[in-house]
């Protein structure tokens, strides 16, 4: 028998997968990061006597895992909300916002 599903409410996220989420983003965009800054430096200075590969491999490793850090902690400390909504009070005010805007634009035709 198939599990009924709540249509009413949305399911939250834990902490800990708010920080997965985060980690994941901003190690990919520091990895991207740390690739470009790396090849910048590679070309312009040299790769030094460890090689291209690792000096761009530490390049980037150090910025993915810093961009990885601040933003497992930022997505948690951004997400994170006192009181949320219901989808019935999210729809609710979305209706009377809906209701006030169109007062608003036949206030303004007449």
């Amino acid at each position: 028998m198939p599990v009924p599903i709540a249509h009413d409410q949305a399911q939250q996220q834990s902490v800990v997968q708010k920080m997965g989420m985060g980690a994941a983003m901003g190690g990919a965009v520091g990895m991207t990061l740390g690739f470009l800054f790396g090849g910048f430096a590679i070309i312009s200075r040299g790769a030094g006597p460890r090689g291209p590969l690792n000096t761009l491999a530490t390049y980037m490793a150090s910025s993915g895992g810093t961009f990885a850090f601040f933003m497992s902690i930022g997505s948690v400390i951004r997400t994170e909300s006192r009181n949320p909504l219901t989808s019935t009070q999210l729809s609710s005010l979305q209706s009377q916002w809906h209701s006030r805007r169109i007062d608003r634009l036949e206030k303004r035709s007449d």
